[in-house]
């Protein structure tokens, strides 16, 4: 449950110490949770962290929610698998075709490619950092966190992500927002044990 990693990270992790933060997972898909005032945000209907379905470019790719240019389907893991399977269509990236070895190229094929130096890869890693950074600096905006702390599968791809995300973040962000602090998980999978407990706790 995003939420309770959200707070487990906020009580004992990349978040502690903060009373508004905001934590967004980068995996298979994109999504998030926000504590504010010291505690978990859910919402009206419980939604409150759907960042994923932020909505990017209007005439961009379609994401399952319906919707067409969200944040998640131009760079979840999903999406850095299709960036990747074009790449080996075009023929621009042969060290990624290679790792493919003729199955559907993924977002794991994608980072690893780019560890070897493929151009290409380094590329589409860039641009999807960047994408997310624009994601998560609108959001700032609005809630002016202490932090925001980040977990997921695609924290594998390292700086490639990370540099152009912090970058195109703290360029949107307004004034003194400009820099608020990007942090990775320090709890990973444990986030979500540690938080429903401390939940449950807070009642």
């Amino acid at each position: 449950d995003v939420s309770a990693g959200t707070y487990g990270e906020h009580r004992f992790g990349a978040g502690k110490g903060t009373r508004h933060l905001l934590h967004a997972t980068l995996g298979t898909g994109i999504g998030g949770g926000l504590v504010v005032d010291g505690r978990l945000y859910r919402g009206a209907q419980g939604l409150a962290g759907e960042i994923g379905h932020i909505v990017l470019d209007p005439a961009g790719p379609p994401c399952g929610c319906g919707a067409r240019g969200c944040l998640e389907a131009i760079a979840g893991g999903v999406a850095f698998g299709r960036r990747a399977q074009r790449l080996v269509e075009s023929g621009s990236a042969p060290i990624l075709a290679d790792l493919a070895a003729g199955e559907s190229a993924t977002a794991g094929h994608l980072a690893e490619a780019a560890r070897r130096g493929e151009a290409a890869a380094v590329a589409e890693i860039r641009n999807g950092g960047h994408s997310i950074g624009i994601g998560l600096g609108g959001i700032v905006n609005i809630l002016n966190p202490d932090a925001v702390t980040l977990s997921g599968g695609l924290l594998g791809m390292g700086d490639l992500l990370l540099d152009p995300l912090r970058a195109a973040m703290s360029s949107l962000a307004y004034g003194p927002a400009s820099s608020t602090p990007v942090r990775t998980s320090t709890l990973g999978e444990d986030a979500g044990l540690l938080g429903a407990a401390a939940v449950a706790l807070a009642g």
